[in-house]
């Protein structure tokens, strides 16, 4: 569920991972780990992974040798070695998190079945939105902004975490909600800001299958999901003028075809 950020322990964390994540978290594979805690102490390991995928443009190449060359390990002792060094209870803070980096990690967790602890995830990019007024979020155009220097991308996780902190030094992270492993962001809803995550939260919804949850013990009666949808959210005082955009998001993208929903997403 969605809580406050607190201080304790956070981790600036960055992975690189071949696949397209505008095909679903199941088609990336993490091929490397690179993090960043407050004191400055880094991490990073490379892992292993079917190189005949196509990755995004500007990545590094990454073959067999160039994973050979790194002392890639496999996912398994990777995660473990991640986990050692960040401990059991911490907070992840990347960019981009709640709609790459968080389902990517689950998933890959849930496809080689191990248990991710117990750790809480907080997006940068949506704070960094609130907090930095720019044409651009890309980490490399805000590290120019808010640092004053020039950020050579790489496309390697260490080096990218390593620029995230150096944003963050400059500009406190503050404010917005933190979520735990396998529950859905409210931003990660088209249309919903963090004004409307602000007020799901006061009327008591969480994350996404907290809403899925309380609109399928609220409805009673058949017809229009959308406009039953409406009904539902107008309970929740969202600053919303028009709630048809996010009710239609809801319904055709998040709520179960149990109760009428176009979803294939498997929340529950």
């Amino acid at each position: 569920m969605a809580l406050a950020l607190t201080p304790f322990n956070h981790v600036i964390t960055d992975y690189e991972f071949l696949g397209d994540i505008k095909n679903g978290a199941h088609d990336c594979n993490i091929w490397h780990i690179g993090a960043v805690k407050p004191d400055g102490s880094t991490f990073e390991v490379y892992i292993t992974v079917d190189t005949n995928r196509a990755t995004h443009a500007g990545c590094v190449e990454v073959t067999d040798a160039y994973l050979q060359g790194k002392q890639a390990v496999s996912f398994v002792e990777g995660f473990k070695r991640f986990v050692q060094w960040v401990g059991p209870q911490a907070i992840i803070i990347s960019h981009n998190c709640f709609k790459s980096d968080k389902p990517v990690l689950e998933h890959e967790c849930k496809r080689h079945n191990v248990r991710m602890p117990c750790w809480y995830f907080y997006d940068s990019l949506l704070f960094l939105r609130t907090a930095v007024q720019s044409l651009s979020y890309r980490l490399p155009d805000l590290y120019g902004q808010v640092t004053g220097k020039v950020f050579r991308p790489t496309h390697t996780a260490l080096k990218d975490a390593l620029g995230l902190k150096e944003i963050l030094d400059t500009v406190p992270i503050h404010g917005l909600y933190m979520y735990p492993k396998y529950l859905t962001p409210i931003q990660n809803v088209k249309w919903v800001g963090t004004a409307c995550e602000e007020a799901f939260v006061k009327a008591g919804v969480r994350s996404v299958e907290d809403l899925m949850l309380k609109y399928m013990q609220w409805v009673q009666l058949d017809g229009c999901e959308i406009t039953l949808m409406k009904q539902f959210l107008s309970q929740l005082n969202l600053p919303c003028h028009d709630l048809t955009p996010i009710a239609k998001e809801i319904v055709d993208h998040w709520l179960p075809v149990t109760h009428g929903g176009l979803s294939s997403n498997c929340l529950f």
